[in-house]
């Protein structure tokens, strides 16, 4: 579906402006050949019908197999029926950081051949089903044209065919040879017509046959069989087929229209070159065209007929003042016309392609690796994906390849650098072979268990000695256990070391809740008022504050807590806005408290972030080094 839909995004995007511009090249085409036959611009129109269709398809197509086929696209590198398997993390933890830079660095995402245009995958569904309601609903009244011919056909009767009704069709078909059609009368058409591809049927109005104007049955007559040698039915059928599908565009409606008129008046010339002469056979469409109705719009979509063209001004005054070239200014009007058809194929490869954004494509655009340990059927080809994290980090930063698509790799060797948030690591290759394509780019990041390379793996050799695998297995299977003991005392040595350093946190804090109780306490001790007697006998309260010693012990106090602020804060490297920058990345979620204080005998931050999921709020505190940005502690309280 996603394909389809892909497909008629690409080719209505490219149909609006390859078909305006092929009509534009016809018409100035069609206005340098307005001196020669209708004949040979009726083949210009056709040529211009059928590019408004292939034109449009094939750059569609094209760009399908672009975008199946090419290794730009991050999404469809990432395929799956690959093996994957996980692998370790190796290398120093305390490697520097990678710069800003690097993080801002384009990745490829879509062949670069090809101008890409992204849409929702709804929109792009969307828009495949109205094209497709659209196509029922103009294939059904092109289907009920149909049928209203089929109708015609069967109502109509043989003709009584007089003698001199008999004479006109004789001379008719020996004028215009290789004709042989049936001829009927009808009541129900204003005008003639002819349908019918394998056995044509001229169907004649009863009207016409009951003047008895041998001039006028004479035009209504040799037009038609013109119609049945030029095979115009069947022709006018194929032209509706190619019209279905780029009808929604007014140059295609403009394309089909000419191509109606140049047949109608190259029936007219060749009516007047073998049958008639030109004026008698305008003063007879001027007769026809007064005396009936138009066919309707969907009947004559189907039918051919002497008065389809809607033109007879021009079809009168061509028959009139006919102009002649001659042969090598017609060679040459030609050679320009195909000239200017050959514009819009040449400007064919600036096609417009569309890709649609894929629900299984995260926000760094690719996609997740899915079930591991899944093999393609040739067992040739292994995944290379992003490893295991740091807790509480998601996605990590490729930083530099160490291998280039093409150079032999070993199982075990450092194939690419990756920040996986403590720093710097190797990452080593999870399989002997070449590397085939490099996915991710440098300073893109990815996401977790995300397909980072492609390694073309080669068939290894089975030991010879079942004693010697059995050995190596137990020995890599010694080692990895080595590994998980290594791992398991790190975890519990540091979370030992976060349980100390939230413990020295929560006394520091009780500490300092303490102090502060006391010191308010204090506070209240000293306030005291007294009671002094005015000169008048009136009398009124003076706070102790205002006595000089109480007001010269508090701003000492005050200019020491300064001081010690200054202090703190000349220490600091760091401002406080980059420390709660940190610790908002680090944790999500609100900052409702931000205070320097002093831990440790240095210059520490202690935030407070507030956060919530769903209808559990947790508040943890932060204490972060001033000097450098290192977390110091952290403890949570959930709510």
């Amino acid at each position: 579906m996603e394909t389809i839909s892909r497909l008629i995004a690409a080719f209505l995007l490219n149909a609006c402006w390859q078909i305006a511009l092929i009509a534009a090249a016809a018409y100035l085409g069609g206005w340098l050949l307005r001196k020669i036959t209708a004949r040979q611009r009726h083949v210009l129109w056709i040529v211009a019908l059928a590019l408004c269709f292939l034109i449009p398809a094939l750059s569609s197509l094209w760009f399908s197999r672009e975008a199946n086929s090419g290794q730009g696209s991050l999404v469809n590198g990432a395929t799956a029926n690959r093996h994957s398997i996980d692998q370790p993390r190796t290398g120093s933890s305390d490697a520097p950081r990678p710069p800003e830079t690097a993080m801002q660095s384009p990745r490829p995402t879509e062949p670069k051949t090809t101008p890409l245009i992204r849409i929702n995958r709804i929109l792009a569904n969307s828009l495949a089903a109205l094209y497709f309601a659209f196509l029922c609903w103009r294939g059904g009244r092109l289907f009920r044209a149909w049928r209203r011919t089929r109708t015609i056909a069967t109502s109509s009767y043989p003709i009584d065919r007089s003698e001199l009704t008999q004479s006109i069709i004789r001379k008719c078909q020996a004028a215009i040879k290789g004709t042989r059609a049936g001829f009927l009368c009808s009541r129900s058409v204003p005008v003639p017509v002819t349908i019918g591809a394998l056995k044509p049927l001229v169907i004649l109005p009863e009207q016409l046959l009951r003047e008895a104007d041998a001039n006028l049955l004479t035009s209504a007559i040799g037009h038609e069989l013109a119609h049945v040698a030029r095979r115009d039915y069947m022709l006018n059928l194929i032209f509706e087929v190619i019209y279905l599908p780029i009808s929604f565009h007014p140059a295609a409606a403009l394309v089909r229209r000419r191509i109606n008129q140049t047949r109608e008046l190259g029936c007219d010339e060749l009516v007047t070159e073998r049958l008639l002469d030109a004026e008698v056979y305008a003063r007879s469409l001027v007769r026809l065209a007064s005396s009936a109705i138009p066919v309707s719009r969907d009947t004559a979509a189907i039918t051919v007929g002497i008065d389809d063209a809607d033109i007879l001004e021009e079809r009168v005054m061509r028959m009139l003042n006919r102009r002649t070239l001659n042969v090598r200014g017609k060679k040459s009007l030609l050679l320009a016309a195909a000239l200017f058809l050959a514009i819009p194929c040449a400007a064919a490869p600036f096609a417009i392609g569309v890709a649609i954004k894929s629900q299984n494509v995260d926000a760094g655009g690719y996609k997740d690796a899915g079930p591991r340990n899944r093999e393609k059927a040739d067992g040739t080809e292994v995944e290379f994906v992003m490893p295991a994290l740091s807790e509480g980090r998601k996605a990590g930063i490729v930083i530099a390849w160490l291998k280039k698509p093409g150079q032999s790799i070993e199982r075990g060797d450092a194939l690419v650098k990756i920040e996986t948030g403590k720093g710097v690591v190797a990452v080593e290759a999870n399989a002997t072979g070449v590397v085939e394509r490099l996915i991710a780019p440098p300073g893109q990041q990815a996401p977790e268990g995300a397909v980072l390379a492609i390694i073309r793996a080669k068939e290894q050799q089975e030991p010879k000695e079942p004693q010697e695998a059995g050995a190596r297995k137990a020995e890599r299977r010694r080692v990895e256990v080595e590994l998980e003991a290594q791992r398991r005392t790190e975890r519990q040595a540091q979370e030992e070391t976060m349980a100390a350093r939230l413990a020295g946190v929560q006394g520091t804090k009780r500490k300092e809740e303490r102090t502060q109780e006391e010191r308010g306490v204090a506070e209240k001790r000293e306030l005291r008022w007294r009671v002094v007697e005015g000169s008048k006998g009136r009398v009124f309260l003076v706070e102790d504050e205002q006595e000089p010693e109480l007001r010269a012990r508090r701003h000492a106090e005050r200019e020491e807590m300064a001081k010690e602020q200054s202090e703190l804060a000349k220490q600091a490297k760091i401002a406080m806005n980059q420390a709660i920058q940190i610790a908002t990345n680090l944790y999500p979620g609100t900052v409702v408290e931000s205070r320097l204080v002093k831990e440790r005998s240095q210059a520490c931050y202690l935030l407070s972030i507030l956060s919530e999921n769903g209808t559990e709020t947790t508040t943890t505190r932060v204490l972060m080094s001033a000097i450098d940005g290192t977390v110091i502690n952290t403890f949570k309280d959930d709510r």
